[in-house]
């Protein structure tokens, strides 16, 4: 690496940490703990095995997040999802959301997910953190 793409790492992983830490609440309707339940279409107990990040078209990237679905508390599906979410970084050249959660190989816990309507995600059966939560320790109550 060079030191160009060194201090280009280490400026997104500082935005990534103060991003991390406000995505989990984007409204008021986000910091109630039932309606996200209610909203979620699956609440899933897991682990991310693998997230690799691709870019679809010139300057648009996309990380694709696979979990091996342990428990499923809300909903049913296969025993390993993929998740996918805007933004990531391929060698040098980062995109970074705001409200997009990060994930990293070996997390565990519980996912409030949802489904996405449109047909990009839909026809790959790729589903979506609800309200930016990424992965949550304990259930939420």
């Amino acid at each position: 690496m060079t030191s160009k793409q060194i201090i280009v790492f280490l400026i997104l992983l500082f935005s990534v940490f103060f991003l991390s830490k406000t995505y989990a609440i984007h409204s008021q309707e986000c910091g109630d703990v039932q309606l996200v339940v209610k909203i979620s279409d699956v609440i899933v107990y897991g682990e991310v095995v693998k997230v690799e990040t691709k870019e679809v078209k010139k300057g648009q990237i996309y990380t694709l997040v696979n979990v091996k679905a342990d428990k499923y508390i809300k909903g049913e599906g296969r025993s390993s999802i993929v998740l996918k979410l805007p933004g990531g970084c391929i060698e040098a050249y980062c995109m970074g959301v705001s409200g997009i959660p990060i994930f990293y190989v070996g997390q565990k816990g519980y996912l409030y997910l949802s489904k996405p309507q449109s047909d990009d995600y839909a026809s790959h059966e790729y589903y979506r953190p609800v309200c930016g939560y990424g992965v949550v320790k304990a259930p939420l109550e």
